[in-house]
């Protein structure tokens, strides 16, 4: 409502989530490669994270920025193209780290790394209550990542 997009489009907002799981896969594939090339493990993971964080950090300014519906899913498919990086940086440590306890040290990170996440919902009512922009929001994300 809000951008004036019809809620008969609001079925295409699944097309993102599918580049998603394709450039998932395809960055274990691309880490999977580098490191049978010789690159060292800890490099092919910031390389991953360097993609997972950076990509979403420039493109997250430009969303609100959007034209068109079709530009705003295109820049919204890239954005979690780049994002889908972290499977293969960091969401890929605790094997790395611990590979017989990988499940219950993901469980524990995971869980502490959702308190920030429930904090930013509040955060967003109170920027859109005072500033009533959702580009504000936008920007503070960029900014945080």
């Amino acid at each position: 409502e809000v951008y004036g997009v019809p809620t008969s489009h609001v079925g295409l907002m699944f097309f993102p989530y599918l580049v998603m799981s394709g450039a998932g896969v395809a960055s274990g594939w691309a880490a999977d490669h580098l490191t049978s090339r010789g690159y060292h493990l800890l490099h092919v993971r910031k390389l991953m994270l360097l993609l997972g964080m950076l990509g979403p950090a420039v493109l997250l300014p430009l969303l609100p920025l959007a034209p068109s519906l079709s530009v705003g899913l295109g820049v919204l498919c890239l954005l979690l193209g780049f994002a889908a990086c972290n499977q293969a940086g960091p969401l890929s440590n605790h094997l790395d780290i611990a590979p017989n306890h990988a499940g219950q040290l993901q469980g524990v990170t995971n869980t502490i790394a959702s308190v920030p996440g429930m904090a930013a919902v509040a955060l967003t009512g109170l920027i859109l209550h005072h500033l009533h922009s959702w580009e504000a929001v936008f920007c503070l994300c960029a900014l945080i990542e």
